[in-house]
């Protein structure tokens, strides 16, 4: 939860500064409001504990420097793909970016899967491989859904919208799971609502 409600803070921060200085988009008052706003809620969203506290697996607040470098890593790499990304399909097809976007990874996985000793797909149980595969369909959704916002709107306010997504998982896995939601959660999602609301308007 921490590193997830951090990397995605970072990636909000460092996505509407860089697309302020490098790509010249303009950031409304309501969208730097918003951004803002996104950022509290996915705090309460991954907040754990009543403390307040962020808590590693084994319950110790224990390497806060690593996983600080590694949020701001990942979210420094997340900006740098939704740069290039918007550069990409500033004259290009989004489906077909969406397509390039997509192969890259999916040929390091394999090469990264042939290569090492990580599990193959044998070890996976057919039902699971068969909620891996829809959920690739999803993930491939989205990412057509990406390539084409970001053809028609700028790079910082498509990554402010995405990275509101706890919105939607921490609903659906209430209402599809069953997974508890606390009142700090709940406070989470409101926000997040009204910075998208924010955004939008902005």
């Amino acid at each position: 939860g921490w590193t997830y409600a951090t990397t995605t803070s970072l990636f909000i921060l460092f996505s509407l500064v860089a697309g302020w200085l490098i790509l010249g988009d303009d950031v409304s008052g309501a969208t730097a409001m918003g951004a803002a706003v996104i950022v509290a809620g996915i705090y309460l969203i991954n907040r754990r504990d009543r403390a307040g506290s962020w808590r590693s697996h084994d319950g110790r607040t224990s390497g806060l420097r690593l996983r600080t470098a590694m949020s701001i890593g990942i979210a420094l790499f997340w900006t740098a793909g939704l740069l290039a990304t918007d550069l990409g399909v500033r004259d290009a097809d989004p489906l077909a970016a969406a397509v390039l976007v997509s192969v890259i990874p999916a040929v390091f996985y394999a090469v990264l899967a042939t290569r090492s000793g990580l599990p193959r797909l044998g070890g996976i149980a057919a039902r699971n491989i068969r909620r891996v595969l829809l959920g690739g369909l999803f993930f491939a959704a989205s990412g057509i859904a990406f390539a084409f916002a970001l053809k028609f709107e700028a790079a910082g306010v498509t990554a402010v919208l995405t990275s509101s997504s706890p919105l939607f998982a921490i609903v659906l896995a209430f209402i599809f799971l069953s997974e508890r939601l606390s009142l700090a959660a709940a406070a989470g999602i409101l926000l997040c609502s009204m910075g998208v609301v924010a955004v939008i308007l902005g």
